[in-house]
């Protein structure tokens, strides 16, 4: 491919679409792009952006492990809210607690590709259990573990542990690392083979984020910045991922094809800037730091070199659709909406493939699904009309989950998507593998007038109708997924009195399975302080019930929650003194203004002078 191509093509990368290089794609339709991040994380996308110029900036220069601090030092400077780094651009000095990596972003390939490599050097340590039981220790190459892997015989959730806990072996390690890359390239481009150039690029990117150097930031570091740093370095186009937590537990071979599928999804948005990727349409507005960005990529290209970059399109086009033996190009066709494409296909064949569940091995966007739930899952019309014509038998098929198309429809939000399907046969009594049906799925998802078709088409004409145990599945559905227009209309709209809502939700509201609990312990916000006020309109909750829910409000950090729960609280009924842990663990999670705490101690008075709590005030 001619020097510099990629350059060219991601200068005219459209502006209000770069968060898609930092921002995983599974979370763009229902997080508004960048706006959940960027509200959870204040701050984190001007820090993407500017790392992401100093990496371009720097193109010129083999990566080293003083680019690499840097690059850290950026992408957590000014972030703030739930991120926290204690030591911006080092590597760190202590251990790593486990982190759980689920089934969606890891492979058989991948954990027996990491036992090979921990049965020879330190790389970390990865456990999980049978699906009987027994405990596994994947650092022990032995036959029974890797039987089971092979078989899928393990829960879908392993932990790992990253390696080391001294600075010094880190940076030994990284070293290593750095040195080992730079060779397998030399030799992958000495073959001129793109496979092997990206595969020498992800096997370090892998590598790397099992080291776990940094104390956090880890992934946005490597997957985010560095990655991309690399292909552009190689010519190659960033990614645009729909799931980029992978390079874990995937195996080299299996990330050189997501790679090429990433880059795809770049080059759709180039070649359609106003197309939805991953069920999400980007407003026109964007950050000023692309500007910049913009300027320092226009810098590197060569104004001299004016010959068509078609060829480069060509040639790049015809790469990623050589991810997993183009074997299931019609399900990623599917996922971008390209319908040209997918008209290409020869009748039969298209016919047959409809079909096709994707194995475990490909990218987590079609992981298990065949192509029509992916059509719904991306929320794709025409796509989901013209395979439904191809092959009427898809409408009702399971994927590995056990979830049918519709599912994905009402997930969605899509009324008149969730309309075709029933019209063409979309069936409602069904279960998935956790036992929930498409009404399940529309509590958690849907506004009232939609939910509404939903059940005319299950034949439960009205929410009266159902048994006390069926509202409380649909209540505490809504609850725990803050969807409080169903959840109000369920509650006032369906004539579902006071006496029958506490019957409904029983008298033990610390209970567990009480939705006002399952609400707050889910964060679900409004609809914890929906269903609070509505059980007590006229009075107010005894002291006892209170403390139920005190733990879980701490642990918030939610002023304004404690202030509204409080209002709703009889304090003369305080028979007892608050927990002493609680209090403490106000002190421990609060370092800013200290509300919490000060509010605690108002109701505490004497608790200030014990000593216990004054050691906990000076640490």
């Amino acid at each position: 491919m001619p020097p510099k191509y990629a350059l060219m093509q991601l200068a005219n990368f459209p502006n209000h679409r770069m968060f898609q290089f930092f921002v995983d794609g599974s979370m763009h339709a229902n997080e508004a792009g960048e706006s959940g991040f960027e509200n959870r994380e204040p701050g984190c996308m001007s820090a993407f952006y500017n790392a992401f110029n100093f990496a371009l900036e720097n193109l010129d220069k083999e990566l080293n492990l003083e680019l690499i601090f840097k690059i850290h030092e950026l992408v957590s400077e000014n972030v703030s809210g739930d991120f926290g780094i204690q030591r911006p651009g080092e590597f760190r000095d202590t251990s790593m607690k486990p982190f759980r990596i689920p089934y969606e972003r890891f492979t058989a390939a991948g954990i027996i590709s990491y036992m090979t490599a921990a049965a020879e050097t330190e790389i970390g340590k990865l456990t999980g259990y049978s699906r009987r039981g027994h405990s596994l220790n994947f650092k022990l190459k032995d036959k029974f573990a890797l039987e089971l892997v092979a078989d899928k015989a393990i829960e879908p959730n392993v932990s790992f542990s990253p390696p080391f806990q001294n600075k010094a072996n880190i940076q030994a390690r990284a070293t290593y690392l750095l040195n080992q890359f730079k060779d397998d390239l030399t030799k992958a481009k000495a073959k001129g083979n793109n496979d092997n150039i990206i595969k020498a690029i992800v096997h370090f990117i892998r590598y790397m984020e099992l080291l776990h150097p940094f104390g956090d930031a880890n992934g946005r570091v490597f997957v985010n910045i560095v990655l991309n740093f690399l292909l552009m370095q190689n010519n190659f186009l960033p990614v645009t991922l729909y799931e980029p937590n992978i390079f874990d537990l995937y195996s080299d071979d299996e990330l050189v094809d997501a790679i090429k599928d990433g880059m795809s999804h770049t080059l759709y948005t180039i070649k359609n800037p106003t197309q939805p990727l991953f069920g999400y349409t980007a407003p026109t507005d964007y950050n000023e730091s692309i500007e910049r960005i913009k300027e320092t990529i226009t810098s590197f290209i060569d104004s001299k070199i004016d010959i068509s970059t078609d060829m480069y399109v060509s040639e790049l086009e015809s790469l990623c659709d050589t991810a997993w033996d183009k074997k299931f190009n019609l399900h990623r066709f599917c996922a971008t909406g390209e319908i040209e494409k997918i008209k290409n296909f020869p009748a039969e064949e298209l016919k047959s493939k409809c079909t096709i569940i994707a194995p475990d091995s490909v990218a987590p966007l079609y992981k298990g699904l065949a192509p029509l739930h992916i059509a719904c899952k991306m929320n794709k019309p025409d796509i989901v009309s013209f395979l439904i014509r191809v092959n009427q038998n898809t409408v009702n098929q399971k994927d590995h989950d056990g979830n049918t198309p519709i599912y994905y429809a009402i997930q969605t939000k899509n009324s008149s998507l969730i309309q075709f399907l029933l019209e063409n046969g979309a069936e409602l009594n069904v279960s998935n593998s956790k036992s929930e049906s498409p009404l399940n799925w529309a509590a958690k998802y849907l506004d009232p007038i939609t939910f509404n078709k939903i059940l005319f088409h299950s034949k439960s004409l009205q929410i009266s109708e159902l048994n006390n145990n069926a509202k409380l599945e649909l209540i505490q559905i809504a609850a725990t997924h803050d969807n409080l227009d169903l959840l109000q209309w369920i509650i006032t709209k369906q004539h579902i009195n006071l006496q029958e809502l506490m019957e409904i939700l029983s008298e033990e509201f610390g209970d567990y399975n009480c939705p006002i609990s399952m609400a707050l312990k889910e964060k679900a916000i409004k609809s914890f302080q929906f269903l609070l006020s509505q059980v007590f309109l006229n009075k107010k909750m005894p002291f006892s019930i209170f403390e139920n829910y005190l733990s879980e409000i701490v642990k918030s950090n939610n002023y304004s929650l404690l202030e509204f729960t409080l209002a709703h609280t009889d304090l003369s009924s305080k028979t007892k003194p608050i927990e002493f842990d609680i209090l403490t663990e106000a002190l421990i999670k609060e370092r800013r203004d200290f509300l919490i705490p000060y509010k605690l101690i108002e109701l505490e008075p004497d608790i200030a002078t014990i000593p216990q709590f004054q050691e906990s005030c000076r640490l």
